[in-house]
């Protein structure tokens, strides 16, 4: 069981299945977990290979519903730094997106729309890509 403040690229190496276990005192974890014991019912975090546009491959999570058979967040690890990008909270995740492309010397078209693709299969989950949407206010 790893904090999630404290997770870092080399937990990669523990698992490449996790899922969220929080406590009473509010602290999120991450316990890795087997595949075959992957619960079918909670967002699950599966370990992927992530290319960004600027022809970058780096490593990190994709937050996976079964249920609705959706990967509806990415983070992306670099040693002890996290970007993590989720499609529901857009504004937010747009402004880890260009930490990132600062992180990497180059623009938000270098970070997405960002292709993944499952480590050792870890779960049956086929390749994907991963962007954000921005609503337009007027």
């Amino acid at each position: 069981m790893v904090r999630l403040d404290l997770f870092t690229e080399e937990h990669l190496e523990v698992s490449d299945l996790w899922r969220w276990q929080e406590d009473a005192r509010e602290d999120a974890f991450l316990v890795p977990l087997e595949a075959a014991a992957a619960p079918e019912s909670a967002t699950l975090l599966v370990r992927a290979l992530l290319r960004l546009p600027v022809g970058r491959t780096l490593q990190g999570l994709l937050a996976y519903d079964p249920c609705g058979q959706d990967v509806h967040a990415v983070q992306v690890l670099i040693g002890r730094q996290c970007f993590t990008f989720n499609k529901y909270l857009p504004e937010a995740s747009f402004e880890e997106v260009l930490a990132l492309a600062d992180h990497l010397g180059v623009g938000t078209g270098g970070v997405l729309p960002l292709r993944y693709s499952v480590v050792r299969d870890a779960l049956a989950l086929q390749d994907g890509q991963f962007t954000l949407w921005l609503s337009g206010g007027s």
